[in-house]
């Protein structure tokens, strides 16, 4: 299986999310991949640059970020660039061009903001999150990771976490010193001590035993956890007690039923998993989404 066949890299001038792309770049299952680089000088500010006399500003800093997020790749063996400077809506333009090249992976920064904050801040990454079917890593700031050596993955039973441990073994297969970490949560009642754990979770959680069963046929190291409880809580604090590398989650396919330009505000608004542990994981987050 060939994980990254074209990977969209949305370019800020911190390029972490250029620095994640190369980590990603460099595990065993990546083969031959193409990488686009998308840096987007918002339409306000190049206007208003314009109109004070200083258009060229902004164009040159984005030149001078797409030339670090181009010089940090260098050298990245299978991997070919392409680099886009774009001018408008960042949330657009990003959704635009994943389109354009028909993006396997997107990854892109994003900051530490609930979700009513996220709407109100006009988030981009909640934004492409929401509206975007592709999968997605998000490495919210200071969270970049340069190696892969202990992949999270959050499972409960269902197809998208299926989906999820699928790409996860397939991120640390065959990388010396690497293990899957699976994460299984319970949602508990008010309060988790009104349930007891399982003696033996391994093999008494069906779950848990189903995903065991799937890593060690393919000789994959392994750590398995389980508890009782929120499964978003949990999950996010458990990605810092680890010491987890990355996080992979089965999301949904988030877009809404009846308006598609529009955020999914019920959803934004409601109890999501996905939402909570984006914003609370420590370590990048990389949302699978539903095989079409």
């Amino acid at each position: 299986m060939q994980l990254f066949r074209q990977i969209l890299v949305a370019v800020d001038a911190s390029c972490e999310s250029v620095k994640q792309a190369k980590a990603l770049l460099s595990i065993p299952s990546a083969t031959t991949s193409a990488v686009t680089l998308l840096t987007v000088v918002p339409t306000t500010q190049f206007t208003t640059s314009i109109t004070s006399g200083g258009g060229g500003d902004k164009q040159t800093q984005a030149r001078t970020t797409m030339d670090a997020a181009k010089e940090i790749l260098a050298g990245t063996p299978n991997c070919t660039i392409s680099e886009r400077l774009e001018e408008g809506d960042p949330k657009t333009i990003v959704l635009k061009v994943a389109d354009e090249v028909d993006a396997s992976l997107i990854v892109m920064g994003g900051r530490s903001m609930n979700r009513l904050l996220a709407i109100l801040k006009n988030s981009v990454s909640q934004y492409v999150f929401q509206l975007s079917t592709r999968p997605m890593v998000i490495v919210r700031e200071g969270m970049q990771t340069s190696k892969l050596y202990r992949v999270m993955v959050a499972i409960d039973g269902s197809e998208a976490s299926n989906q999820a441990l699928r790409v996860g073994m397939d991120l640390v297969r065959g990388a010396a010193g690497s293990q899957l970490l699976l994460a299984r949560v319970v949602s508990g009642r008010s309060a988790a001590s009104y349930q007891k754990l399982p003696e033996n979770p391994d093999k008494d959680d069906e779950v848990l035993a189903a995903a065991i069963a799937q890593v060690k046929a393919q000789n994959i190291p392994y750590r398995a956890y389980f508890n009782l409880g929120d499964p978003g809580r949990e999950i996010a604090l458990l990605t810092g007690e680890t010491g987890a590398d990355m996080l992979v989650m089965g999301s949904p396919d988030r877009r809404p039923t009846i308006a598609k330009n529009l955020p999914d505000l019920e959803r934004l608004l409601g109890s999501s998993v996905s939402d909570y542990v984006r914003v609370n994981a420590q370590c990048p987050v990389l949302m699978t989404r539903p095989q079409e």
